[in-house]
Formats: C-alpha cells, sequence, structure tokens
C-alpha cells in the first residue's frame, strides 16, 4: 500500500498528464468524506478560453491588459462576495447556500445529495471551484465512504464498523501547516520567530506580512492573508508593493532598518480578530486555521479592496526606523505626506 500526502513536493513529481493516465488506471477509488476535513460547498468554475485576438490586444496595446486585470478585481462579484462572510448578513448566505445545493443535486447522484450536503454555513469553510468532483461519482468505480475511519492496515482502510476497504494507495488531503517550519530567524530582541508567535497564541503579523522586533523581514502570504473569496495573487501584489517600499530606503543606504510597532500589529490584530469573531468562521472552528478553535490565523476578514487599501503605503509614523540618516529622512518624509 502506497501512502502520500497532498503536499508532498520535489524533484521526483511527475506531470499532470502522467498522474491522470495513472488515475485512469486505477480500478477503483474511495473518496472519504468525513475524516478531518468534511463536506465542502462547491461552486461551478467561471474559466473560459482568451481568443487570439484578445491575446494579441494585450501585447501591443499599452495597458489594456493592466485595465483587464483591474476590472476582474473590480467586478461586482469578485469583492462582494466577502459579504456572504458576514454572520449578520443571513439572508445573503441562505441564498448562497440555496444555490450552491442545487449545483450538488445538479451534478452528483441523487443517493449521495445528502452525504454531499455540508452542514455548516456556507463560508465557513473554503469555497471549492467543483473539478468535476461531484460529477465523478457517477463513476461505476467511484465510491463514497463516510463511515469513521479507526486505523490504516496492511491492506487498507479499517473503518470503525469493522470492516476493511482494500485500497492500493492512501492520499492524506487533511489540510496544511500554516506555521513556515523553514523561516528560522533569530529577531533582535533575542527571539525566534517561533517564539514570537507562541507568545501571541498562535501566527502573528502585521497586514499578513511584518512582524515586531524582526525588522527588514516582509513575509509574503504570512497569518491572515487571504481573504476566502478572492484571488490569493491580488493579496500578494498588495504585500509585495508593500515591501517594495519598505526596502526601498533601506537599500538606498537612507536608513538602516525599518521594523512595524509591536503596539501597531497588536491593534491591528486586535481590530482584525473582533471582525473574524463575527463572521461565519467560527461556525467551523475546527479546521486547519484556527488555533485552539479560538483564533483563526488564516483569514483577513473583509473585502481584497480593503487588504489593499491598508498596505497601498506605509504610514511611516507606526514604523520603527534607525540607522543611517533616519531622522533626515524622516523629516523629508513628513514633508511629503
Amino acid at each position: 500500500m502506497h501512502v502520500t500526502h497532498q503536499g508532498s513536493q520535489g524533484p521526483e513529481e511527475e506531470s499532470k498528464d502522467e498522474t491522470k493516465r495513472k488515475v485512469n488506471m486505477i480500478s477503483s477509488v474511495v473518496i472519504h468524506d468525513s475524516w478531518v476535513s468534511g463536506k465542502t460547498w462547491n461552486c461551478t468554475s467561471e474559466q473560459f478560453p482568451i481568443r487570439s485576438i484578445t491575446k494579441w490586444i494585450f501585447e501591443h496595446v499599452p495597458f489594456v491588459m493592466r485595465w483587464h486585470r483591474n476590472l476582474i478585481m473590480a467586478r461586482f462579484k469578485a469583492d462582494f462576495e466577502f459579504l456572504i462572510f458576514r454572520e449578520s448578513n443571513k439572508r445573503l448566505r441562505d441564498m448562497a447556500q440555496k444555490g450552491l445545493t442545487s449545483y450538488i443535486k445538479a451534478k452528483a447522484p441523487e443517493a449521495l445529495w445528502d452525504k454531499l450536503t455540508p452542514r455548516y454555513p456556507v463560508g465557513a469553510k473554503q469555497i471549492i471551484v467543483d473539478p468535476d468532483y461531484l460529477s465523478s461519482f457517477h463513476r461505476p468505480n467511484v465510491l463514497l465512504e463516510d463511515t469513521p475511519i479507526a486505523a490504516l492496515v496492511e491492506n487498507g482502510v479499517k473503518l470503525q464498523n469493522g470492516e476493511v476497504v482494500p485500497v492500493d494507495a492512501v492520499v492524506f488531503a487533511t489540510g496544511y501547516s500554516l506555521e513556515p517550519e523553514t523561516l528560522v530567524i533569530r529577531g533582535h530582541k533575542g527571539k525566534t520567530i517561533k517564539e514570537y508567535f507562541n507568545e501571541h497564541g498562535g501566527l502573528t503579523a502585521y497586514l499578513g506580512c511584518n512582524f515586531p522586533g524582526f525588522p527588514n523581514l516582509c513575509y509574503i502570504i504570512g497569518p491572515n492573508a487571504a481573504t476566502g473569496h478572492a484571488s490569493l495573487l491580488f493579496d500578494m501584489e498588495a504585500q509585495i508593493q508593500l515591501a517594495i517600499q519598505l526596502a526601498k530606503p533601506v537599500l538606498q543606504n537612507q536608513v538602516q532598518s525599518i521594523e512595524i510597532k509591536e503596539s501597531v500589529t497588536d491593534e491591528y490584530n486586535k481590530w482584525l480578530q473582533d471582525r473574524i469573531a463575527t463572521s461565519v468562521w467560527p461556525a467551523a472552528s475546527d479546521i486547519y486555521y484556527y488555533v485552539d478553535r479560538t483564533k483563526n490565523i488564516a483569514m483577513f476578514s473583509g473585502p481584497a479592496t480593503l487588504f489593499w487599501w491598508l498596505a497601498r503605503k506605509p504610514k511611516w509614523e507606526e514604523w520603527e526606523i534607525k540607522g543611517g540618516r533616519a531622522e533626515e529622512w524622516k523629516v523629508q518624509m513628513q514633508r511629503w505626506k
């Protein structure tokens, strides 16, 4: 029996075509929906092909591609979907849940509707863009199993009812560790970044990017940087623009270090966790991005444009700026403000 994890990567990683070929050779697939991650809400994909003429325009007409990119993020659906994450918007969430329930019934066999329908409110966990998962249950070699797992045994998976399901391979699709295990850094106060996280009850950052006590450190897609409804690439771009503005005076030898203040970080995270507490996410606090079912360390509660607005330009009074010509540089920044 072969065992692998969804996060496994390496030089031996095979191509998608090779993976698809091997999957098509499998005589049967058992999908277990109740161990850890459970049922999920699924929605249809909105992908569409880009025509050759459109590609030509993107390549040869200035600014068109950038405006197209901005329109994708600014369109109504992209950044107003965050409203379904607010606990107070029950009517809107009920409408979304009705639509997503209808999608399950349109794609999956009727006998599995109840097993596939989540019991948590829409938005409490990630809404999955359906990769034909639901329709795969119409295939004769795909079985949905929801009896709790007791153990892995030599010839398969043993369920709590005593039944052993024979399998050739097991894939652990059980979530991710959000803590940057490979980030071994000690700040100027003598603490490691892991010690800083432990002192604050889990991963903590300012705008998911900066940490007090760790000058000149910018971490892209750190704690609470994902909105849950919009493109993570947009959040990355906002953080990169912030990091560039922080790095520029250091690289130009105008200052030696720039560090977010601890009081600013604490105030920001209190504001953020208070917003999260009024969202639908606490309804699924058993998921991997909650610490002790109390602190959400992954999500940003609000529209992507709010995240961009907060990260678009540093408020220099919120930062510790030292070394070089720091005082002169601060005065210059105040004049330009």
